[in-house]
């Protein structure tokens, strides 16, 4: 039977470690233009595979495709 600082403990370390992963997910958005490296990383070390990661490496493309026309134009003006 657990005892209430079982519970305290566990709950404090769910906390965490959710707020740990948190952390890291800001952290890896504010790696945009790196997206596509880690992206390759991942899926070269075997971590993700790149049939799930395929649709997310295809958006990044497109989205800096979309940054690079939208730079380039702001710079005409």
């Amino acid at each position: 039977m657990m005892k209430t600082d079982d519970y305290t403990y566990r709950d404090g370390l769910k906390k965490r470690t959710k707020m740990f992963a948190l952390r890291i997910i800001k952290l890896y958005q504010s790696l945009s233009t790196e997206t596509m490296f880690w992206l390759e990383l991942l899926w070269e070390a075997g971590i993700v595979k790149q049939e799930l990661l395929q649709d997310l490496y295809q958006e990044n493309e497109e989205i800096l495709k979309i940054m690079v026309v939208s730079r380039k134009n702001s710079e005409k003006k």
